[in-house]
């Protein structure tokens, strides 16, 4: 905390929650407030892969330069709950679902998505947050 930038992808962002439920309640490392819990939609498919929109919950660092009708790439079956809304600061909709897609407190970074599947906006994102280390 309060150090270098952290950037957990995928798996990586689901474990700076507090909790996870996969098979069983999983303590996770409580950088990030919230839980991970299995999707649930019956009109979709799941594990949800494939592209959608990231929409901006917020400005921040990690989104400079890319357009509002970005894609970005996903490959998940469970998605964070019950966290800080300040802390959103991109999502996705899947069916009825809003899939948190990217999370920022300070120097701690989650991303849902892949931004290294995720085309030149994924590259842009990982490239932004080179630059802030």
């Amino acid at each position: 905390k309060g150090g270098k930038p952290l950037l957990g992808i995928c798996l990586g962002m689901q474990v700076l929650f507090e909790k996870g439920y996969e098979g069983e309640e999983t303590e996770g490392l409580g950088l990030l407030k919230g839980n991970v819990t299995k999707m649930e939609e019956p009109s979709v498919k799941i594990p949800h892969i494939g592209w959608n929109n990231l929409e901006k919950n917020r400005e921040d660092d990690m989104l400079k330069g890319i357009e509002k009708d970005a894609f970005v790439y996903y490959v998940h079956s469970y998605r964070a709950s019950e966290y800080n809304d300040e802390d959103l600061v991109g999502y996705s909709s899947y069916g009825s679902l809003k899939i948190p897609g990217l999370f920022r407190k300070d120097n701690i970074i989650g991303a849902q998505f892949h931004p290294e599947k995720s085309g030149e906006d994924g590259l842009k994102m990982l490239i932004n947050f080179k630059e802030l280390i």
